[in-house]
């Protein structure tokens, strides 16, 4: 098709990637830049063309476009909330989860801080962990944070560096939800504290039943060791 576009002067010149089979067998990518030659009256004198291996940069687009896909599954079928911020800590991308996580729409979210949903109390913590971060140490912590309604939430948050060319650029993020698993060690605690109450009350029952048992017991032998036996029995 391109031959008889230059053949018939339609284009004076083309440029495309193609593919061949190597002799030994393995693919191989190249680039070629044709362009026509043509003498005073416009004739068609011969072709000049230029063909550069490309096979690597192939290769490497090929993987950077793999980690991209890797990268955008990890986003969007992660359960958990997953988001990217900038060394200023706004939000750059997300998932659906992190709206759902926070009670709010992807747009009251991107381009926005992640300050308003830190617990007035965390937040120096949370800092603390995000500047840690920004100097190339990956963070796992435990927080509380405060949804668009409202609501306090527990959450594991894992932090990691973004680093393009050797360059922090911010920082990726996972949240996952602990509130319910809290609520559940919350009430854990409370059935071993309410148990251990019970076991004392039970253990200190004991005590006065068989104490108020042997008392009688104890009057009694403390009677017979005063009666003199003898003098009844000589009676």
């Amino acid at each position: 098709r391109y031959k008889n576009l230059l053949i018939n002067n339609k284009v004076d010149s083309f440029k495309r990637e193609k593919r061949f089979i190597h002799k030994n067998g393995l693919l191989v990518w190249a680039y070629i830049a044709v362009s026509t030659i043509r003498n005073e009256s416009g004739s068609l004198v011969y072709y000049f063309v230029q063909i550069e291996d490309i096979t690597k940069n192939k290769q490497v687009e090929f993987e950077l476009a793999k980690s991209e896909e890797e990268l955008r599954s990890l986003f969007d079928h992660n359960p958990d909330a997953v988001y990217a911020i900038n060394t200023d800590g706004f939000i750059i991308s997300m998932n659906t989860q992190l709206s759902k996580l926070l009670e709010c729409s992807e747009r009251e979210l991107i381009n926005k801080t992640f300050i308003p949903f830190c617990l007035p109390e965390d937040l120096p913590k949370v800092i603390s962990h995000f500047e840690k971060v920004k100097n190339g140490v990956a963070q796992t912590y435990e927080a509380t944070a405060i949804t668009a309604k409202g609501t306090l939430k527990n959450v594991i948050i894992c932090n990691i560096p973004i680093i393009v060319d050797g360059i922090i650029t911010g920082a990726y993020g996972i949240a996952k939800d602990i509130t319910e698993m809290k609520k559940g060690e919350q009430e854990r605690i409370a059935l071993i504290q309410d148990l251990t109450e019970s076991n004392k009350d039970l253990k200190q029952f004991s005590y006065i039943t068989s104490h108020n048992l042997r008392a009688p017991v104890t009057n009694l032998l403390a009677l017979s060791q005063l009666i003199n036996w003898d003098i009844i029995a000589d009676d």
